[in-house]
């Protein structure tokens, strides 16, 4: 069965591309791979799971999540008559970490010297100038050739 559903933060934030797969009872991928990521909205599909399985949703800072298949709910999509259609939904509540999120980030900037600068600019154009005339000098040389 195909299993859509929406990965949400404790606050019902949707989590951005959130990878979000086929497992084991531990969380581990099984074979074959079966996985997808969430969009912008936290919206995902998932192909290919069955009763048996389980899904597992994994993103930095929040802690994994793994819930059995068996725990999808088949939410009335469309009612023709007494026949109605579903579509299997798993919607997931993820929680912070506080083992993976980041305490401090520092960014460190170095201001390149200008000697350096102008110097790496001087020698590109240098290379360049002479590419340029070697081609000038081959360009004319086969002119004179035809010439003769």
């Amino acid at each position: 069965m195909n299993v859509f559903g929406k990965v949400v933060d404790a606050d019902g934030t949707p989590v951005e591309f959130a990878t979000v797969f086929v497992s084991d009872s531990k969380g581990s991928p099984v074979t074959p791979n079966r996985n997808t990521s969430t969009d912008t909205k936290g919206s995902y599909k998932l192909e290919g799971v069955k009763e048996s399985d389980f899904i597992s949703v994994r993103y930095v800072g929040l802690n994994p999540i793994t819930i059995a298949a068996s725990k999808v709910i088949k939410v009335p999509l469309l009612m023709i008559g007494s026949a109605t259609s579903y579509i299997p939904t798993l919607n997931i509540s993820m929680k912070q970490s506080d083992s993976n999120t980041l305490g401090t980030v520092e960014v460190i900037a170095k201001k390149v010297e200008k000697s350096n600068a102008l110097r790496n600019v001087l020698i590109v154009s240098g290379v360049l100038l002479g590419v340029a005339l070697v081609i000038y000098g081959v360009k004319h040389q086969s002119a004179l050739m035809a010439v003769k």
